[in-house]
């Protein structure tokens, strides 16, 4: 890998400096050279025009030849260099190649200059004694005052936006804010060594993490456009654009694995400022070597700010062989070697920062830069009646320097009244006289050459004159000494009245400004709730119309509402993903882990954290937690609180200042998500080991304040265990002001307390408690005799309490602590009636079972569980419990208990039952009325009364059906318009043999298939993104996982051409099976999971997931899986998400079959010759005896068949075809399909054609030496009648004009068809796919030559004449036809269509068109298709040799495009083009075709899916872009003919 960073680019002056330096010590070594014998030599003599030159942007000028002698030499002029210097860029800009070398100065130059202002034209010449003579000429250019081509950005149509991009009023690209976006540019493909660049401007980072940047390889580069989501995650060569800094990969793939990163560009680009990135990816020509350079605000021509290489060995080293085959081979083909530009951005969080692209550029063509508005802010106010003037403004355009100061445009705005239209006034000058008073706004305006606009927008407003009293405000309510607890509402002071000197309303300019760590508008609000502890501002503040200000503060002071430790549990902690609340404590040990305290934000408190976890090694390395992350201010969910419903996305990653405990980087203190590090520091002994016991984890952030109150910065302290880290050599961190604000954007505000862990403890994790009053925490220890915290007790006995104990560190609370009783079955109690007893009598109430609760300080600190033994008798059934059954998808009528006793009492009511299984891992479930079966297993219907075991009744199942799955409507569920996932719902499985056949190619897309969980379409479950246990594969590997993410893979293998082939779309056949594994002792030995891919058995690979062998055992479950049992043991509906792919799931779900075994494949044989047959009409049609089987088995019998007409929809096949003949009469003469289906899946379909041999055919007219009038409809005759069979047929007929010898589509004749094409065609008689007559057709009355422009009807223009001209009298296929044009060609852009569909028709775009056509602009002589003109079939480069300087009156443009065949086989299509009866000569390598001749193979590869562009016969239409003249004006004649026209020199 290489990288180079920028070079200083060389100024004019420097080369000054150096050429004088140079020149005096040649100088100097020519005098101590010279003897006494030689002559003496003088400067050479250099001549040339001495008057300055004049010249205009955009349009050619001379540059004058210069002569030069020399006293020995005599005329050297052949050695004289001339270049041209761009003063205000302080650059050479002429020649365009090596401009600082120079060019021959003997000889004239054209010069096209693309900027205003001066410029130096200078000539040097030196002589053979190294004597050096120059000449300077004076060149001033001004601006052409013509309109330019759009930037592509504006070329909407092309661009691909997903959902949450659009473009904005001033034609920017918008990367919204409310969720992840896309845009992809679909106008041309780019290709190895194509550059692009493009302006944006972004917002400082505050919900977006960062933008990503591709080009060649993305997404959809095997496609023919852009995908939607084409930025998302681009795999290859892009960047990710952060607040800092550029992250630049080679590649970054989750599917592939591990990243390659070639550097960072430490550039601050998130800014709100306009910048510009430029990069070109490049394939060597051996294809062996991949360069990746990127441009930096700097241009292309300069080095670039980076450039890399890697090569193809690199990418096997660095990823192995394997997945160089599997994902890398496209990198190093020349042909697929491309991608499409695309931008996109990635949210942390949704705020309110956007990303604007502004312009964009393919190979340096159009990059337009938005005009500079130099403005100043009027006076604030003025009076109603007298004069009110604006600062002058200046605007120049930045793309040319052109002056724009008079293009400027002033719009005044006001008065602004709320809810009602603003009136506007365009000012002629500067000046303005307000009428009114009120608040107004002015808006400075300018567009430049290219219909880019940028404005200035300034308020002011008007008073009815000079105030002296400033405006009051009166507020209501309570207002001094206010108070508040934090988390509760506060009655906020009521706004009565605010008013100005006249008395006149001046609310709506009121402002009401929470100021400090919670800070906000409340205005409107009524009430308020503080979450931050501390004094808090209340800011009233309005100004008048005379600019006088009123501000009133109330001041809140709030109270915390928690001293000691904070409580743990559900009401104060709003737990996401993995993390649990277990008595007290919060559960961290798993990856993914997070949480957030909602009673409080933090904002300078001491924050301690009591905790015992087990650090990982190394970052990654798997034998514990990866890293803690604490938020310490600002970060997520500022605007609402932990656990509302706007939060459900949870605390990970906390991108406000926060702190990591890092198992390699040890404490890093970020000012983002994992980013911006502003101090980190490392263990001596590791992290792993500094975190070995239980520890106490400290911070504390405060503003820091020099001698004059002015605040400089934050102070961030972190302890452990007590002792401070030292950051620093004085301890702290200290983040100055300036730095906070760039990389810290929410630090002074509060923030909410969450923690994130990542990575997996692999053992108990805990925090303990939590203090946020600079106390240091300390756990509660609970002590319970042995055997009483699970206790089994008599009905009518009397429970005494335990001895329960407890200590707060090493303090004896016990006799804080407090009980509660909590009767099975019965809510949750409120915890504020305690239990003083110390026994409980155990009878009545107390029967189903209770919990005594422990709470200290109101919180739980432990739990007992009393079970109760009741005597029962006297249970009555409502059915019979003998053999009871249930059927399979069905309501089950289970047998209830009517009444039971216990002792004397009767009891009727408050019985549950449960469903319990012979698997002793499904978890119960609850039987209730409407209890469906849909579970292959037997299971007891346990009837409880609270904790009692009142009785058991078995259950067996019935009508269990194995096979394939209906996946008719009602039996599935989908996602919107059968998109993303498939669930079958029609039954659950748990250790059934399972097989999904999809029809699908296996890509970089993802595929989860769903075993066992929770239903995924249930509430509170993802179907999109399942959590559950299931497969996920892709083409990188196959794997077992649960987890949302799938990087807790069970097994796995890498290994997938071994089961999936070479992956293309075909049907594949996954099948599964989970089984619980039990030693015949009954102990449970673990999970086993078996996975076949069309019959064979996947072999998991060693070290690619927890298990090898597929059997995860309980001790692997207990680490690893701990928290899992929801998603490894209850049975699942089998469900198929795809991701990412443009395919519907519904679409690639082909069936489902549950068993005992993996199904056998079906083989059907078909009698030879009956899969393909023709038959005559008429006659009789016998099914062949086709058969079938399943693996050994025969299944003929359940075979379905049935009839498909063609030309008819799809049967729905609901109704079989039961007979063994078809008679053929007329509903089937279009030929049929017999489809044979088993098991709702087609296995079979043969094809009947049907040979209908037509007879006694009647038409309305002689078919003999039938002719046509061009131009003029064509009455054709008609078929009236003909016979199939004995069988009459009137209608039905349709009539095509088919063209020998050519590539034309067939057209459909009908009434109304007007022959407009010099073509002799056959009338053909179709009734469906059988032709029953041939008609040739002479065309006659075609007169070559000058077109009749003038005609009624013979042109459609645009508006007004301008745009374009079609001439609409006469289509052309290989004739010469010639367009005479007075346009000063070479200059602006003109398009002639030669072939395709009529542009002005509907769906067309005659300004744009998109047909095989003639491009010519400045730089070339194009033969193109597409919109952009970017795909060149043939391009002549050197534009001038056929249009000189552009400055001649009229041109005449040729062309003939021919269709070439050899031996009536088509060879391709050969282009001609002359300009002024000169044939234009392609250049070598500017398009595919140097010659003019395009073959077949290369119209497939090129423009697969356009023939229609190249094979239509073409209404001629010329378009005109940008230049400042009418078509037709432009338009002077139109020659169609056999031969080029005489054109006039």
């Amino acid at each position: 890998m290489v990288i180079m960073t920028k070079r200083n680019r060389y100024t004019r002056y420097r080369i000054i400096v150096c050429t004088v330096l140079f020149c005096m010590a040649m100088a100097f070594f020519l005098v101590a050279c010279k003897t006494n014998d030689e002559p003496e030599r003088s400067q050479p003599t250099i001549t040339v025009a001495s008057e300055p030159l004049k010249g205009t942007v955009g349009q050619a000028l001379t540059l004058p030849a210069a002569t030069a002698t020399d006293t020995v030499q005599g005329d050297i002029s052949s050695q004289i260099k001339m270049n041209v210097y761009f003063e205000r860029d302080l650059d050479y800009v002429y020649p365009p190649d090596n401009p600082r070398e120079g060019i021959d100065g003997s000889v004239t130059h054209s010069f096209t200059p693309s900027k205003v202002g001066n410029y130096l034209v200078t000539y040097t010449v030196e002589n053979d004694a190294g004597m050096e003579a120059s000449a300077e000429l004076a060149l001033t250019v001004e601006s052409s005052g013509e309109e330019r081509a759009q930037q592509l950005v504006a070329d909407t149509a092309n661009w691909v936006l997903d959902e949450n991009s659009s473009f904005n009023d001033e034609g920017y690209i918008v990367l919204a804010p409310e969720a992840n976006a896309s845009a992809s540019y679909a106008g041309k493909k780019l290709k190895s060594g194509d550059a692009v660049e493009f302006t944006f401007n972004a917002d400082a980072a505050d919900g977006v993490w960062f933008y990503t940047v591709s080009a060649q390889m993305s997404r959809s580069r095997n496609e023919e456009a852009p995908a939607e989501n084409e930025a998302e995650f681009p795999p290859f060569l892009n960047m990710r654009v952060l607040s800092s800094m550029i992250e630049v990969y080679f590649c970054a793939d989750s599917a592939i694995g591990q990243n390659y990163s070639f550097g960072n560009i430490n550039s601050a680009l998130l800014d709100g400022k306009d910048h510009t990135i430029g990069l070109r990816s490049t394939l060597s020509e051996d294809a062996e070597t991949v360069t990746f350079e990127i441009w930096v605000d700097t241009e292309l021509s300069e080095p670039a700010t980076m450039f890399s290489s890697i090569t193809k060995a690199d990418v096997v080293d660095f990823y192995g062989q394997e997945k160089f085959d599997q994902y890398f081979t496209d990198m190093f083909d020349a042909e697929k070697f491309g991608g499409f530009f695309n931008v996109g951005s990635y949210h942390s969080e949704i705020k309110s920062d956007t990303m604007r692209v502004k312009s964009m550029a393919i190979n340096g063509e159009q990059l337009i830069k938005m005009p500079e508005l130099d403005t100043k802010a009027p006076e604030a106010w003025g009076i109603a009646g007298e004069k009110f003037e604006f600062p002058q403004a200046t605007a120049e355009d930045m793309n040319d320097y052109s002056d724009l100061t008079d293009r400027i445009q002033l719009t005044v705005r006001g008065p602004i009244a709320e809810g009602e239209t603003v009136p506007e006034q365009v000012l002629e000058g500067y000046e303005f006289t307000p009428q009114a008073k009120g608040a107004y706004e002015v808006v400075y305006s300018v567009c430049d050459y290219s219909g880019n606009k940028t404005f200035a927008r300034y308020p002011f407003t008007i008073a009815n004159e000079a105030s002296v009293e400033p405006p009051e405000i009166v507020l209501g309510g309570e207002t001094e000494n206010l108070t508040a607890r934090v988390g509760e509402p506060l009655t906020l002071p009521t706004v009565e009245s605010v008013t100005d000197s006249d008395g006149d309303d001046l609310s709506e300019f009121l402002t009401v400004e929470l100021l400090g760590p919670e800070a906000k508008s409340l205005k409107g609000e009524t009430q308020y709730t503080f979450y931050t502890a501390g004094e808090h501002t209340i800011e009233y503040s309005v100004i008048d119309y005379a600019n006088q200000r009123t501000t009133k503060n109330v001041t809140v002071t709030v109270a915390s509402g928690f001293k000691d430790e904070l409580p743990i549990d559900e009401e104060h902690f709003a737990v996401y993903s993995t993390m649990k609340i277990v008595d007290g404590k919060l559960d961290v040990s798993q990856d993914d882990a997070n949480g957030a305290f909602n009673g409080q934000k933090i904002y300078s408190e001491k924050v301690s954290v009591l905790l015992d976890v087990n650090m990982a090694s190394a970052y990654g390395a798997g034998d514990g937690i990866n890293s803690i992350a604490f938020n310490l201010r600002g970060g997520k969910a500022r605007d609402s609180v932990p656990g509302d419903p706007s939060t459900a996305g949870g605390f990970s990653w906390p991108n406000g200042l926060n702190v990591e405990i890092n198992a390699t980087d040890g404490i890093v203190v970020y000012g983002g998500a994992h980013l911006k590090e502003q101090g980190k520091y490392l263990f001596t002994g590791g992290t792993k080991a500094a975190f070995a016991e239980e520890a106490v984890f400290s911070w504390q952030v405060t503003d820091v304040y020099d001698e004059n109150g002015k605040f400089t910065g934050t102070q961030v302290q972190i302890w452990l265990n007590g002792e401070e880290i030292k950051f620093t050599e004085d301890g702290p961190i200290f983040i100055p002001e300036r730095k906070s604000n760039m990389e810290c954007p929410t630090i002074s505000t509060a923030g909410w307390l969450s923690v994130y862990v990542n990575g997996s403890a692999n053992e108990p994790a805990w925090i303990y408690a939590i203090t946020i009053d600079g106390t240091e925490p300390e756990r509660v220890t609970v002590s319970v005799p042995e055997g009483e915290e699970t206790k089994t007790v008599d009905y009518g006995t009397v429970y005494t309490f335990p001895n329960v104990t407890a200590k707060f560190g090493n303090t004896d609370v016990t006799s804080q602590l407090k009980k509660y009783v909590w009767i099975n079955g019965e809510e949750e109690p409120d915890y504020t009636q305690e239990y003083t007893g110390n026994t409980i009598s155990v009878e009545g109430e107390y029967v189903k079972g209770f919990k005594v609760v422990y709470r200290y300080n109101d919180m739980t600190v432990a739990t007992l569980n009393i079970d109760v033994n009741a005597e029962i008798s006297g249970i009555e059934f409502s059915a019979g419990t003998e053999n009871v059954t249930a059927q399979f998808g069905q309501v089950f009528e289970y047998p209830e208990i009517t009444s039971f006793k216990i002792g004397e009492a009767t009891i009727t009511d408050g019985i549950t039952i449960v469903a319990n299984y012979s698997e002793k891992k499904i978890p119960d479930e609850a039987v209730n009325a409407g209890f469906v079966v849909n579970l292959n297993k037997e299971f007891v219907l346990e009837y409880y009364y609270g904790s009692i075991l009142l009785a058991e009744v078995p259950v067996a199942v019935t009508g269990v059906q194995d096979g394939a799955a209906d996946l008719s409507a009602g039996m599935v569920t989908t996602g919107a318009d059968g998109d993303t996932y498939v669930q079958y719902n029609g039954r659950r499985v748990y250790d059934e043999v399972v097989s999904v056949t999809l029809d699908m190619a296996v890509g970089g897309d993802v595929l989860d298939i769903v075993m066992r969980g929770p239903k995924q379409t249930d509430p509170g479950q993802n179907p999109e993104w399942p959590t559950a246990l299931r497969i996920r594969f892709n083409s990188a590997e196959l794997k077992v996982v649960t987890t949302i993410d799938g990087n807790d893979s069970m097994m796995a293998t890498n290994n997938i051409a071994k089961y999936f082939g070479d992956m293309a779309k075909k049907e594949y056949v996954v099948s599964f099976r989970v089984t619980d594994r039990y030693s015949e002792d009954g102990t449970f030995e673990g999970i086993f999971v078996e996975v076949w891919v069309d019959g064979v058995a996947v072999e998991w690979e060693s070290g690619k997931g927890m298990s090898s062998d597929g059997l995860v055992t309980p001790e692997m479950l207990s680490v690893y899986w701990s928290s899992s049992d929801a998603l490894l043991y209850t049975p699942g509906y089998v469900l198929i998400s795809e991701h990412y792919a443009a395919v519907k799931a519904g679409d690639i779900v082909k069936g489902i079959y549950i068993g005992q075994s993996i199904p056998e494949k079906v083989t059907v044989s078909i009698p030879e010759g009956e899969e393909m047959k023709t038959i005559d009409y008429g006659s009789v049609y016998t099914f062949p005896d086709v058969t079938a089987k399943r693996g050994e088995t025969d299944i003929t019998p359940q075979l379905k068949k049935y009839v498909w007409i063609n030309g008819e929809a799809e049967p729905d096949y609901t109704q079989e075809y039961a007979g063994n003949t078809l008679s053929v009469g007329e509903e089937y003469v279009k030929g049929f399909k017999v489809v044979y289906r088993f098991e709702n899946k087609t296995v079979a379909a043969l094809t009947v054609s049907v040979n209908a041999e037509p007879s006694e055919v009647e038409f309305s007219a002689s078919t003999e030496n039938v002719t046509a009038q061009f131009g003029q409809v064509f009455e054709y005759p008609e078929i009236t009648s003909f016979k199939l069979g004995n069988t009459t047929v009137t209608d039905g007929v349709t009539i095509v004009a088919h063209y020998d010898g050519t590539k034309i589509s067939d057209e459909t004749v009908a009434a109304g068809f007007a022959v407009n094409l010099n073509k002799n065609f056959v009338l053909k008689y179709y009734y469906d796919a059988i032709l029953l007559a041939e008609v040739p057709v002479e065309v006659t009355g075609v007169q070559d030559g000058a077109v009749d422009l003038e005609a009624e009807g013979a042109v459609t223009m645009g508006a007004n004449g301008d745009a374009y001209l079609q001439y609409n009298g006469r289509r052309v296929y290989d004739e010469v036809v010639s367009v005479t044009l007075a346009v000063p060609m070479g200059k602006n852009i003109v398009d002639i269509v030669m072939r395709g569909p009529k542009q002005t028709d509907p769906g067309q775009n005659p300004e744009w068109p998109t047909a095989l056509r003639i491009r010519i602009d400045g730089n070339a002589i194009k033969v193109t298709t597409d919109i952009n003109a970017q795909a060149s079939m043939m391009a002549a480069l050197d534009v001038s040799k056929y249009f000189g300087d552009g400055s001649k009156g009229e041109y005449t443009v040729s062309f003939r495009v021919s269709d070439r065949y050899e031996d009536g086989t088509f060879k391709g299509i050969f282009v001609e083009v002359w300009v002024d009866g000169v044939a234009v000569e392609w250049t070598s390598g500017a398009g595919v075709s140097a010659d003019g001749f395009v073959p077949p193979e290369v119209l497939e590869a090129e423009w697969s899916g356009e023939e229609y562009l190249i094979f239509t016969p073409g209404y001629i239409l010329i378009r005109e872009h940008y230049a400042d003249i009418e078509i037709d004006d432009a338009v002077k004649e139109i020659y169609i003919g056999e031969e080029l026209p005489a054109v006039q020199a």
